[in-house]
């Protein structure tokens, strides 16, 4: 198992110029976590949801910087990414995606 990402390491994934707030990052790493944990009925993730398998760990920074760095990809309408609005989650890549399968299905990424 491997912490959660924190504001702190989403910023050292994006690029110097980025201007948002830590706030912003906060709230995107907790709505991506809440997602992904809903979305592999918690497998992967440890009892107390403060970590997780090192693979879901990775897609959630990925997931989250490409949210901030592309706001107008996620497919969610005007709603902000990682909202969890049924039928319209597009917030992972379809690699990520496949990772998020494969825990569900009960066959965690190796």
């Amino acid at each position: 198992m491997r912490a959660l990402p924190d504001a702190a390491t989403i910023l050292s994934q994006l690029s110097p110029g980025w201007a948002g707030a830590d706030a912003e990052i906060t709230d995107l790493v907790y709505r991506a976590v809440v997602a992904a944990r809903h979305h592999t009925g918690g497998a992967g993730f440890s009892e107390d949801g403060c970590s997780a398998d090192p693979a879901i760990a990775e897609l959630i920074i990925s997931s989250v910087s490409r949210a901030l760095l592309n706001p107008e990809l996620s497919l969610v309408g005007d709603a902000a990414a990682f909202t969890l609005r049924p039928g319209s989650f597009a917030d992972w890549s379809y690699a990520e995606y496949a990772v998020l399968e494969q825990y569900r299905a009960g066959r965690p990424h190796a």
